[in-house]
């Protein structure tokens, strides 16, 4: 069994979802969770590294749609129906004075168990670089 998968990686699948209850995961890891929906907004996101990283998509009930998320070292980046949707990369941690902490939004993406999400998901691919 693989548990996850490091960078550089694309992760493809088709999702119909039926429901979506907060906090639905798709698929989870001992050290990450990709959320259908987050539990603090409904969006997908992704828990890694004790930080929430959520992308600006809700799923839609009842229509298919086809999910690429790929991940590197420095972002993660969600593609809809082949469309570039949103990258996730650097945020601001916090600030004390003029110095900057930054966080990544990096994933390393979970396989280990598919979760307790409401839909279907087909066409498993999983590619690394």
């Amino acid at each position: 069994m693989i548990e996850e998968i490091g960078y550089d990686y694309e992760v493809a699948f088709d999702f119909t979802a039926k429901s979506a209850d907060k906090g639905s995961v798709l698929f989870k890891s001992s050290n990450a969770i990709l959320y259908q929906s987050s539990p603090k907004s409904g969006k997908l996101a992704f828990w890694s590294d004790g930080y929430l990283n959520e992308f600006d998509y809700m799923f839609p009930i009842g229509q298919r749609v086809q999910i690429v998320i790929k991940g590197d070292h420095t972002s993660t980046s969600l593609y809809i129906d082949g469309k570039l949707h949103q990258t996730l990369d650097k945020k601001i941690l916090y600030k004390i004075g003029e110095e900057v902490v930054y966080y990544q939004s990096t994933l390393v993406f979970p396989l280990a168990f598919t979760g307790n999400f409401s839909g279907q998901l087909l066409n498993l691919k999983v590619l690394q670089k």
